[in-house]
């Protein structure tokens, strides 16, 4: 079966609510609004490919843009960050580098009178791997992510982020199953602007 299906399945789904949300937003009063951020990220995994465990650390940046209704308290929209020269350490001391980028469908909710959000995300994840194969995997992300604004409009963002990949590829493009789960902590600082 194609690997590609799924996503392109997901990106079919999300471009529909995209159209839906236009079309909501040219008959309301919601505004568009990007959330750019930069933060660092922790993870931990296993992968059953070659029966091991592996952490994994990164600095992350990405952005949220979507629409924010009239009263500010909830957002719609997508969800991308990426990362460089990322590094994953496997249980012997096997180093290597790793790239990853994830877009997500992602919605948030901003409490009235509190300094508080949260939001949760749902989309398709990549990592590479800089080995000797220069690995790709690909798969499934889902975040969830509670955030503290204190002085506007800078807020501090804790997400929790579960990654399961279900394709791996190498330069010779050969398929194979790739067992590979990854639960990350990230900690972020973001500045919702909107317009």
């Amino acid at each position: 079966m194609n690997s590609s299906f799924p996503k392109i399945k997901f990106m079919k789904k999300w471009f529909l609510i995209a159209a839906l949300f236009v079309g909501y937003s040219s008959h309301s009063q919601a505004a568009i609004m990007i959330d750019p951020y930069i933060g660092y990220e922790m993870g931990s995994g296993t992968d059953k490919s070659v029966d091991s465990g592996f952490s994994t650390k990164a600095i992350n940046v990405g952005a949220r843009l979507g629409w924010l209704t009239d009263s500010g308290t909830t957002f719609v929209g997508v969800d991308y960050n990426t990362l460089f020269d990322g590094s994953v350490d496997y249980e012997g001391d096997s180093r290597d580098a790793f790239n990853k980028s994830i877009i997500m469908a992602t919605a948030l909710y901003n409490f009235q009178n509190n300094p508080y959000r949260i939001y949760a995300g749902v989309g398709v994840d990549s990592w590479t791997i800089k080995n000797d194969n220069h690995s790709k995997l690909s798969g499934m992300a889902y975040k969830v992510g509670l955030g503290y604004t204190r002085y506007k409009p800078v807020t501090i963002n804790f997400e929790y982020i579960v990654e399961s990949f279900n394709k791996a590829s190498d330069d010779t493009n050969s398929d194979v199953d790739a067992k590979v789960s990854n639960n990350v902590m990230m900690l972020n600082v973001s500045w919702p602007i909107k317009f």
